[in-house]
């Protein structure tokens, strides 16, 4: 429940609007919540437990001699602390402008909708960068040089080596729809799809299903999220959040229990997942919408992702 502050009003009815925050993420194309999905808890700062692989995956004696006991297993466990960090955005409805638009648009969604936007896209970069500081591993030859790639032992190289390092198979690939769309233009994918319909003409969903057959991932994620370089007040010079060039395997979960899995979003609750609140301003001579949340980007376990370079 979002603790309210003296002269604020909470706005149960935005407050609707922005539980779909993370949910709109995806339909911009931003894949950090599925790379490290959200973790409620209820105090904003702690410990949370990290399983590892040297835990789970350890040999025991399981057989009894007659009358004796059992054996045992430690059966403890690693820790990190977190501490949630509050973020927040604010927007202004105009007085002014809400009248003279009254009758075309809700100035308030509007406002609210631009606010959650911006916060959005400030989780997207932070997610993006906790990927990106990962240690790098270059393939051998770039995806966009068609006639040498090999797309298909890259990815299966760095499954294979994500396994002996946590014991499981990473289960889903980010990459962007430009790297998407090279795989499909290289040789060895063509050589290996030539009785096939040519995949260039096929549907986004289509391109997916053949490249994720074609290098054994049962999940490809398109990271297509657009970010403004330009300064304030220039021209929109649009770039992509996530490089080209860069590419992250990684095995999924969801939470904190369960075996090895790279990452979650720890999200302190008890202030409220997402905050909507308003206050009038009278030297701007409008309501101010406020959006904020409280975070924290969590590795549980960098084996458990392998950031590929040079695609």
């Amino acid at each position: 429940m979002p603790q309210q502050v003296s002269g604020d009003v909470l706005r149960p009815d935005l407050y609707a609007l922005a539980k779909a925050f993370d949910e709109k993420a995806a339909s911009l194309g931003y894949v950090g919540l599925q790379i490290m999905p959200l973790e409620k808890v209820t105090s904003p700062n702690g410990l949370y437990a990290k399983m590892t692989a040297e835990q789970l995956m350890k040999r025991a004696e399981t057989a009894r001699a007659p009358r004796s006991g059992y054996n045992r297993i430690d059966t403890s466990f690693g820790s990190a602390s977190y501490t949630c960090k509050e973020y927040g955005l604010e927007g202004v409805v105009d007085d002014s402008f809400a009248k003279q638009y009254e009758n075309y648009i809700d100035s308030e969604m509007v406002v609210n909708n631009q606010v959650l936007q911006t916060m959005a896209l400030e989780q997207e970069i932070r997610h993006r960068d906790t990927v990106y500081a990962e240690t790098a591993h270059a393939v051998t030859n770039a995806w966009s040089t068609y006639a040498s790639a090999t797309p298909r032992d890259d990815v299966n190289d760095a499954i294979e080596t994500v396994r002996k390092r946590c014991g499981l198979k990473p289960d889903t690939l980010v990459l962007t729809e430009k790297k998407l769309n090279d795989v499909l233009k290289t040789a060895a994918f063509i050589d290996n799809a030539k009785y096939t319909i040519n995949p260039m003409v096929l549907p986004m969903d289509a391109k997916i299903g053949l490249v994720r057959m074609y290098l054994e991932v049962p999940r490809i994620l398109i990271a297509g999220g657009i970010v403004n370089t330009a300064n304030e007040g220039l021209t929109f010079v649009g770039a992509d959040i996530w490089d080209n060039d860069k590419g992250f395997l990684f095995i999924s979960g969801a939470g904190f229990a369960g075996g090895p899995h790279y990452g979650v979003t720890i999200n302190y609750v008890e202030d409220s997942i997402i905050g909507t609140e308003t206050y009038y301003e009278s030297q701007t001579r409008g309501t101010v919408i406020r959006n904020r949340n409280w975070r924290y980007e969590a590795v549980m376990n960098s084996t458990a992702g392998w950031k590929l370079t040079n695609l």
